[in-house]
């Protein structure tokens, strides 16, 4: 029996000889000399004596086939390779025989013309940098020999719908279907028309401050179907009837359907409150076999130009009555294949839907839904790092800043102008919402993050379980570090010339804390084992306005993107450990480079005296240690450096220096040198930005001594409170013995 092909009636033939175009020649003879490809039919398509596109009738056999596809793809297959004028166009490559089925890798076209296949997943710009005619071909033959076993689509890939697609979208929220279980009514909102005429439209729950928008309304059917086999993509209606058609196919009636939708209150409405659009919504749920259950629920959407008083009028389900439009009860709807509402256009709808968290983490490559966290300060880095962790779906925040946006605050900020004079928490929570429209919550608190005595952020620490430091300070990671009814910390900043990033996060059970871990970083800065880090280097400031405070640091955008970016995937690393960690990444301002650095936290220790707490962690005692070792059999000593914080009365001891070689050591003495100590201290204090300097001496006890102080010892504290007493700050004395440790405080007062 005899294939039926497509009429082609509308097309010229012509000789070989005559084709004209470049790729025509160029595939003519590719084909000639393929043999898999037998030449039946040479055309053109002219209008108006121009010509228009040259055309290759071809049969094309695979050896691959199956005999008996259960695809529909046969053996020989009759093809037709449009050539067109436009090189920057592919080969269009339509099937003829009228049967040919409909597959999911397929161009979309009108219902009764040719099947277009779809040979390539790349953009024609990529494809046509390496097309060649032989290739061509043989990717006819792949497509053919692919869809004839069903591999183009493979068996766990994501069941597809029914529609191609289009550029008419419709964007839907992305929890449209819990809206819809709630009953929640959506406003229809129209975007701007783009460039090629196509349009895209919101569905917005109705009340949400987007569906108050001034833009034009438009009508909505929403139809919900009982769940659909995945077949195959279907060619996309181009009227009413052909939708009834389609949908009558899989045992639906449409038109009952559409008739309940289509009515009016018995009072009837008046005829001006009709739209010039309609967009038809269907929800079905979507299996991959009869006897499965749905894996997804996929929306629908076609786009009629006219109202939905109009539809109905037009098909029989409404009457106008003067400037009134009310049900026709006695009406009937003709239902025969002439009736005129079958010929009412419509265009398919590409059905989009905003991010959810869930879908935003799978598309960043995330696996983990993130923690219900806090972030303390959303000033530059922070509200960038926020920014990231929105965009990706990671967490659930809340975010603590007492400061407002400011002018300046814009060059580092991703605040915009319309947003200076609100308050910061307030500037981000609502980019988050413009965002992901609620997907990704963020709740702002306008407070001092210092302030545990608030109530409402004392709350919101209750139900966190991470807290981020991003307030570039050490007022709140301080603070902090004193509190136990908190969860785990991690402070991220960057250094005041910007060139480095500093990441220190507390183990999951809190026993190695912040405080500890910048001193262990400021002990690191010193033993220069960071590399070109400093804290010192400012890169320049700026007044940003009338207070003395007001002081700013020169430093662009790019270097907080830069560091917010290594740092917002670092955070998500360690977040999902357990341990302490100290990170650093240094970028080099010359070709973009960047280090790392990893410090292996150390527990700390606590030793109260008086009304202060005085902590010094173990890596530091091993180093106290060693340096006794080195000593023996004499005493040895040196200098204490560390700092004092009033605030949380404590003092941190963060490194020690050896001894000077003016130093005088025996069995059972220590005199510390002072040959170049004043030149250390001062370059550490500068190295640190002033943090660390000087609080006072240590010393050793000989072998087989404990480090139970002498008479000398309590001199020696003594006289050290009196230096010290100069800038009112206590004296701290540390004795290393041969198996214990102690820590002397001192404080003259006159």
């Amino acid at each position: 029996m005899d294939a039926d092909y497509h009429d082609l009636g509308w097309l010229e033939e012509i000789a070989a000889s005559d084709l004209t175009l470049p790729r025509s020649l160029s595939l003519y003879s590719a084909i000639k000399q393929n043999n898999e490809f037998n030449l039946i039919q040479v055309l053109r398509a002219v209008k108006d004596t121009a010509l228009k596109a040259e055309y290759l009738m071809v049969d094309v056999t695979c050896d691959q086939v199956p005999s008996r596809s259960s695809y529909g793809v046969l053996y020989r297959e009759r093809l037709l390779l449009e050539i067109n004028l436009d090189e920057k166009q592919l080969i269009h490559v339509l099937a003829l025989r009228r049967n040919f089925p409909i597959l999911l890798h397929q161009n979309q076209t009108r219902m009764g013309t040719p099947a277009q296949l779809c040979l390539y997943f790349d953009s024609p710009n990529n494809v046509l940098r390496t097309w060649t005619p032989q290739n061509f071909l043989k990717r006819i033959i792949w497509w053919l020999e692919k869809s004839s076993r069903g591999e183009l689509h493979a068996s766990d890939q994501p069941v597809e719908g029914l529609f191609f697609y289009s550029k008419y979208e419709l964007v839907l929220p992305s929890n449209f279907k819990e809206l819809q279980e709630a009953g929640t009514a959506f406003t229809f909102i129209i975007g701007p028309e783009r460039q090629d005429k196509g349009m895209t439209i919101f569905a917005w729950p109705a009340g949400s401050p987007e569906s108050m928008s001034n833009n034009r309304k438009i009508s909505v059917i929403e139809l919900t179907l009982p769940p659909l086999v995945q077949s195959q993509v279907e060619q996309s209606p181009y009227n009413i009837g052909d939708l009834v058609n389609l949908f009558q196919s899989k045992e639906i009636e449409l038109v009952d359907l559409l008739k309940a939708k289509l009515a009016v209150n018995e009072s009837g409405v008046d005829v001006s409150t009709d739209h010039s659009m309609t967009v038809i919504v269907i929800t079905v749920p979507i299996k991959r076999t009869q006897d499965s259950e749905p894996e997804r629920v996929s929306n629908y959407a076609f786009f009629l130009p006219t109202g939905t008083l109009t539809l109905g009028i037009n098909m029989g389900y409404l009457v106008r009555h003067e400037n009134k439009v009310f049900n026709d009860v006695m009406g009937t709807v003709d239902v025969s294949e002439n009736a005129s509402w079958r010929s009412q256009p419509i265009e398919n709808m590409t059905v989009l839907h905003f991010n959810s968290a869930l879908t935003s983490r799978i598309k960043s490559g995330i696996v983990n839904s993130g923690p219900q966290g806090i972030v303390v300060g959303v000033g530059a880095l922070g509200s960038v790092l926020l920014d990231l962790w929105t965009r990706s779906g990671w967490g659930v925040w809340t975010v603590i800043d007492e400061d407002h946006l400011k002018p300046h605050n814009l060059i580092r900020h991703i605040g915009i102008a319309a947003d200076v004079g609100l308050p910061k928490v307030d500037v981000v929570a609502q980019h988050a919402y413009s965002i992901t429209l609620g997907a990704t919550k963020v709740t702002g608190i306008n407070a001092d993050g210092c302030e545990f005595s608030n109530q409402t952020l004392m709350d919101a620490h209750k139900l966190s379980n991470l807290v981020i430091d991003a307030s570039t300070t050490i007022n709140y990671p301080r603070l902090a570090s004193k509190r136990d009814d908190i969860s785990r910390h991690i402070s991220v900043f960057t250094t005041p010339n910007g060139d480095s990033s500093v990441l220190l996060a507390e183990d999951q059970d809190r026993k190695i804390r912040l405080r500890t871990l910048e001193a262990q970083y400021y002990r690191a800065l010193i033993n220069q084992e960071l590399g070109q880090h400093n804290l010192y280097d400012t890169g320049g400031s700026f007044i940003s306005g009338t207070s003395c405070r007001d002081i700013s640091t020169i430093m662009p955008y790019s270097k907080i993107m830069n560091h917010a970016t290594t740092l917002a995937e670092q955070v998500i690393a360690i977040s999902e450990t357990a341990l302490p960690s100290i990170r650093v990444w240094n970028r080099s301002n010359m070709d973009g480079s960047v280090n790392s650095y990893h410090i292996v936290p150390e527990a700390e220790l606590c030793m109260s005296i008086d009304d202060f707490d005085i902590y010094i962690d173990e890596g530091l005692v091993r180093k106290i240690k060693g340096l006794r070792a080195l000593g023996l059999p004499n005493e040895t000593g040196g200098i204490l450096l560390g700092y004092y914080d009033f605030n949380v009365k404590m003092i941190v001891i963060v490194d020690v220096l050896s001894a000077p070689e003016d130093s005088l050591a025996s069995p059972s003495s220590f005199e510390r040198g002072v040959k170049g100590t004043q030149e250390q201290v001062q370059a550490i204090a500068k190295m640190t930005a002033d943090m660390v300097g000087y609080i006072g001496e240590w010393h050793s006890h000989p072998a087989g001594h404990s480090a139970n102080p002498s008479n000398d010892d309590f001199y020696q504290i003594l006289f050290l409170s009196l230096g010290m007493a100069e800038d009112g700050l206590p004296a701290i004395s540390l004795i290393i013995g041969e198996n214990d440790m102690q820590v002397l405080k001192c404080e003259a007062r006159y």
